[in-house]
């Protein structure tokens, strides 16, 4: 039987094709926080961009905290109101006023 996995494998899991796997594998990053730095680190220039976000997600999540039921909220109504047919795009295009001449 085999110990627990290094970050640096962990990371490499980030992008198996499994999401099983793949969330696990995050699960197990976020669990281990500063230990598995330096790998998410490292792998911020991977060349999966899905491992990258990941990775930059799991460092942000480090220096701001874990996404609280307030900021999951409020990560929705952004992603609704930013796709397209969101309340964004329903509401009427509006032509910015003119700026008085001579403003910069």
């Amino acid at each position: 039987m085999s110990g627990p996995l290094e970050p640096r494998h962990l990371v490499v899991l980030l992008g198996s094709p499994d999401g099983r796997v793949r969330e696990a594998a995050r699960t197990a990053l976020a669990a281990l926080g500063e230990a598995a730095h330096e790998d998410l680190r490292s792998a911020l220039v991977a060349a999966e961009p899905d491992v990258r976000r990941v990775c930059d997600e799991l460092l942000g999540n480090a220096r701001t905290g874990p996404a609280t039921p307030t900021r999951r909220r409020w990560a929705d109504v952004l992603r609704a109101l930013l796709r397209p047919g969101g309340r964004r795009s329903e509401q009427p295009q509006t032509e910015p006023a003119e700026l008085p001449a001579g403003t910069p």
